[in-house]
């Protein structure tokens, strides 16, 4: 799969997909941590299925580290990544100690707050389409070296 890691350069969604084939079919990895190598990256870049998905895989030899993952993922995508993970958060609850929780949520709240989530879709307004009732006006004015 190597060959395909050219095109995935900063496309984290494709990164994310391959990440997560190859977890299912590690035959097609170059090599093997690869799955494990893309998730990492994808979850570096803010993906919140990443982070889910990195919690799956940690969550029976690692819940600590799989709190952390679980706890990244909602603060990322808020409630569809609390409706998926409501039954891991509430098992994992169970094993770990209130302190043990509050480490790995102290952890995950900083991560998140040093890394913005980024903006997928950024509209000016005279361009805002219908489809994306959900859109982030950039303000330019500040940024010359963009060149606008």
């Amino acid at each position: 799969m190597s060959h395909f890691r050219g095109s995935l350069q900063g496309y984290v969604p494709a990164i994310h997909s391959l990440g997560y084939l190859l977890i299912n079919h590690p035959e097609f990895a170059a090599s093997p941590g690869e799955s494990s190598t893309l998730l990492q990256e994808s979850s570096s870049a803010g993906c919140w299925q990443s982070n889910a998905t990195l919690g799956i895989l940690a969550r029976d030899r690692d819940p600590a580290l799989a709190f952390y993952y679980f706890h990244l993922s909602v603060l990322q995508a808020g409630e569809p990544a609390q409706r998926l993970l409501a039954n891991d958060l509430a098992a994992l609850a169970r094993k770990l100690t209130p302190e043990e929780q509050s480490a790995r949520a102290a952890q995950a709240d900083q991560w998140f707050q040093q890394h913005p989530l980024p903006l997928l879709f950024v509209f000016r307004e005279k361009e805002r389409n219908e489809r994306f009732p959900m859109t982030a006006v950039a303000d330019y004015s500040d940024a010359p070296h963009l060149g606008r």
